[in-house]
């Protein structure tokens, strides 16, 4: 929910119990602190290197676990973790995402060793700085076309080629090995940071950030990078190097101390797999764990601990709130599908700036409470805040379809409905006109709609009565009133 949003309503409690309660960094209302516990204690137990990802949808509170994730591992392990954090969107500016992810882990890495080592002469020269430039250096120049195509190359190098044969480079065309030189100042660069860090004892978690909104090849590259260049050498490459060495010769060697730490949108991320190598989805998933080697699916949301604050807060300021309120409108996330935080907030951000705005101005508390007792005033009110919340869901979820349903006049007038699935299909239908194919209806949503908004408002008749253990005659007389009150504010 943005700040704009919420400065369109007036100044009151609400504001601030939005303002306080949806976009609080400490807001646990899901419970990621005990998430937190139970990921920093994989990553802790598992040896590195490799690539763990926290996986969700676009706006399901990916970052918002990270911040838990960070104290958690900074507050339970002895020797004081250097922790990463890599914004890849923010760093879409840069010329290129690897150049800058080096930058940042030597940045952090420089910091990291002043702060916990005492000899600052040893933490000025933590790594040998000159490799690293030269490694962030040969990845800006090879970096600057890596996403430009589909290249018989290895795509972190492949640029270095392209730009030759561009330019007619004949020194690099005749001599390709060069490409494996630009490789190997990249890796020994990596290499300096890697055993500067891993010789102080400390683990080194890279969390990245919003990949899943970079360009998919962008994104595949980071990925692949870090298995193939940022993790050192593998177990095998390792042991064919120590039975090829002199037997007096000692190798010296260290175990990488990066973990990486990606919080993804898994479905963004396989469908860019499968876009760069022209694979099926199946495939490309399969394909993607070579690279990925764990997965974190968040849970489904628990929406009751989240809606009670809110719930009660604009019951204290005033507004009929009733009993079961909370249960109704959970039982609405549910049948609609919400499933983020994010539109969470804009579901309650509509129901809030309603409140104020059409409560007065349509008389509502008078229409609802009018020749009513307690009981019935209740059940009223309850159906109020479900149908409202089934239209913010709407709105929220479906803009597209906002409009013609208006237009149609299928909400409020759905409320009376009893076969709700067909009046619904049979009128956005008509209202999206013959000239419109199926494939554009199709895209458009239609289905995923129908399949959702006739059953939320289906989950609001029984809750109510079930809760309030009304006959059909009451309910139905109860849901002519509301309805009565929605046309007024959406109606015509």
């Amino acid at each position: 929910m943005t700040e704009s949003r919420i400065d369109l309503m007036p100044a009151n409690p609400a504001r601030r119990l939005l303002v306080e309660k949806l976009a609080s960094k400490e807001t646990d209302a899901f419970g990621y602190r005990r998430l937190a516990e139970e990921i920093a204690e994989t990553l802790r137990s598992t040896q590195g290197p490799f690539v763990y990802a926290i996986c969700g949808s676009w706006g399901s509170g990916k970052s918002s676990l990270l911040k838990f994730l960070f104290r958690e591992l900074a507050d339970k392990e002895e020797t004081a973790p250097m922790i990463v954090y890599f914004n890849a969107l923010g760093s879409l500016v840069h010329q290129d995402l690897l150049a800058a992810l080096v930058h940042r882990i030597s940045d952090q890495a420089k910091a990291h060793s002043t702060r916990h080592n005492t000899d600052t002469n040893a933490a000025s020269s933590v790594f040998n700085e000159e490799a690293v430039k030269k490694c962030i250096g040969v990845l800006l120049e090879t970096g600057v076309k890596a996403t430009a195509g589909t290249v018989p190359l290895a795509g972190f190098f492949a640029n270095l080629y392209l730009q030759a044969k561009a330019q007619k480079d004949s020194d690099l065309l005749a001599d390709p090995a060069r490409i494996l030189t630009a490789e190997k100042v990249v890796r020994d660069g990596f290499d300096e940071l890697s055993k500067s860090i891993a010789g102080t004892g400390a683990t080194a978690y890279v969390f990245i950030d919003e990949l899943d909104r970079c360009p998919p090849k962008e994104a595949v590259r980071v990925i692949e990078a870090l298995k193939m260049v940022f993790s050192g050498p593998d177990e095998l490459a390792r042991l064919s190097e120590q039975l090829n060495s002199d037997e007096n010769e000692q190798l010296v060697s260290h175990s990488s101390p990066f973990k990486y730490v990606l919080a993804i949108d898994e479905e963004y991320i396989t469908r860019a797999f499968s876009r760069q190598y022209g694979l099926s989805g199946r495939e490309a998933y399969s394909y993607s764990t070579k690279f990925i080697q764990f997965r974190y699916h968040f849970p489904n949301k628990e929406w009751r601990s989240f809606l009670e604050p809110i719930v009660f807060g604009l019951r204290d300021d005033g507004h009929l709130y009733p009993d079961g309120t909370v249960g109704c409108l959970a039982e609405v996330f549910l049948r609609f599908g919400l499933k983020n935080p994010r539109d969470a907030r804009h579901v309650l951000a509509y129901l809030v700036t309603w409140h104020y705005q059409y409560y007065e101005k349509y008389r509502v508390k008078e229409n609802l409470s009018r020749a009513a007792d307690e009981s019935t005033i209740r059940i009223r009110f309850l159906a109020l805040a479900g149908y409202l919340a089934v239209y913010a869901c709407l709105k929220a979820l479906f803009p597209q379809f906002v409009r013609p349903i208006l237009r149609r006049n299928i909400f409020p007038a759905l409320v009376e409905e009893q076969d709700r699935m067909k009046v619904c299909s049979e009128r956005l239908r008509s209202s999206i006109g013959p000239s419109r194919d199926q494939e554009v209806v199709r895209t458009a949503g239609l289905s995923d709609l129908l399949s959702r908004f006739p059953s939320a408002l289906d989950a609001i008749d029984e809750f109510i009565k079930t809760e309030a253990q009304l006959s059909e005659t009451e309910w139905n007389e109860a849901r002519h009133v509301v309805r009565t009150s929605l046309d007024d504010m959406f109606g015509g």
